[in-house]
């Protein structure tokens, strides 16, 4: 099985209420946490290892454009996060009768550090803050059917 999805967004304000708290949305500038475009690539296929089963391995691109963190028109080396590519992986194994599984997989393979959200409080309070993504995790997953 080959996959591919691929999505561009072109989103800018145009009109902005103005109870809007001054600077936290300004006409005409990028959405927040939403990349311009972002595509995903998929691989996998099934072995047959004869009596002892199948054998699976996927793997899984998502790469994408930068996005905005922080909202408003303000001079923050934090207010954009670069583009980056995702990958994961995954092994599974299913014996013939199909009561028997297993599956190693792992994601974020590359270990890519980025960010889910960030502020830049060093005008007021002297810091700026983010949230990383999670990093690389590995799993076992075994499985027996009655």
């Amino acid at each position: 099985m080959l996959g591919k999805k691929q999505g561009s967004t072109r989103f800018e304000y145009v009109r902005v209420n103005p109870q809007v708290a001054p600077g936290s949305v300004v006409k005409g500038e990028d959405t927040m946490k939403t990349p311009e475009w972002k595509a995903g690539f998929s691989v996998q296929y099934e072995f047959s290892l004869g009596r002892a089963g199948n054998l699976t391995p996927r793997f899984d691109i998502t790469p994408r454009s930068r996005v905005k963190l922080i909202p408003g028109e303000i001079s923050s080396p934090f207010q954009y996060q670069g583009g980056f590519t995702l990958v994961n992986a995954r092994l599974a194994w299913q014996s013939l009768n199909n009561d028997w599984a297993a599956a190693l997989s792992v994601t974020n393979a590359t270990d890519v550090t980025y960010y889910d959200n960030a502020r830049d409080l060093r005008d007021g309070f002297g810091y700026a803050q983010g949230q990383v993504a999670w990093p690389r995790e590995w799993a076992f997953q075994v499985t027996r059917r009655f």
